[in-house]
């Protein structure tokens, strides 16, 4: 699984959305896993790709190298429409990926992406515009949902509460089997993001975070995001 033909362990997750929600997303997931040691490295697609197929692969390891836990490549959905799949199929499969985008189109998009999920790997998707799950679980996959609805995994504790001065309170209301094997159980999480970030992209951040096996469980601090550790091409 992962990058293949490595030995060195590290996750690789897929960010699917429009670029500013992706880098505020992506953003908030790497405050969110530094907060808890774990080293991310992110890189838009269209700038891997630009190193040409043959060095994708020495990027890849070379990142891994480096003690990557996560490596995120942020992916815009126009870019789903082109031969990205054929592209990185050979040597890539997700562990994770996390499909933010609000498009009517999202069926034939993720349909596409799937291919480049890994066996045993998670989709986390949007459930309040993504309301039809049956064809993920007719395929098999691993899904992990959030929204303000009562049947996503990860939610709000109260719509009228959900907003404090700097941060959200969210609630997990289902079991999540992480992408290591661990289940973690309804809990809620107190997230300070200030208000550069919405609360879909805390939503979508926190469900990636608890997928990727991180137990927040008593609370996380996001007031540092500049100086959290990471790799943001």
């Amino acid at each position: 699984m992962h990058l293949r033909n490595e030995v060195l362990p590290m996750m690789i997750a897929g960010i699917i959305g429009r670029d500013e929600s992706q880098a505020k997303t992506a953003n908030l997931i790497n405050a969110i896993l530094a907060s808890h040691n774990k080293k991310t490295s992110i890189v838009s697609l269209r700038n891997l790709i630009e190193l040409g197929q043959n060095k994708i692969k020495s990027y890849i390891h070379e990142v891994r190298k480096n003690g990557t836990d996560i490596l995120i490549l942020k992916i815009d959905v126009s870019d789903t429409n082109f031969e990205i799949l054929n592209y990185l199929q050979p040597d890539l499969k997700f562990d994770i990926i996390l499909y933010i985008d609000i498009s009517s189109v999202y069926k034939k998009q993720i349909e596409k992406l799937l291919s480049l999920l890994d066996e045993k790997g998670i989709i986390i998707v949007n459930e309040d515009y993504i309301n039809d799950l049956v064809f993920l679980k007719d395929l098999g996959c691993d899904t992990v949902t959030y929204g303000f609805n009562s049947k996503a995994s990860i939610t709000t504790s109260s719509v009228d509460d959900t907003m404090f001065e700097k941060g959200f309170m969210l609630y997990q209301q289902k079991t999540i089997k992480s992408i290591n094997g661990n289940t973690i159980g309804p809990q809620e999480y107190r997230i300070d993001v200030g208000k550069e970030v919405d609360i879909y992209g805390a939503l979508g951040a926190v469900a990636f975070a608890v997928a990727s096996g991180v137990e927040l469980n008593t609370g996380v601090e996001l007031n540092t995001l500049a100086h959290s550790p990471t790799q943001v091409q």
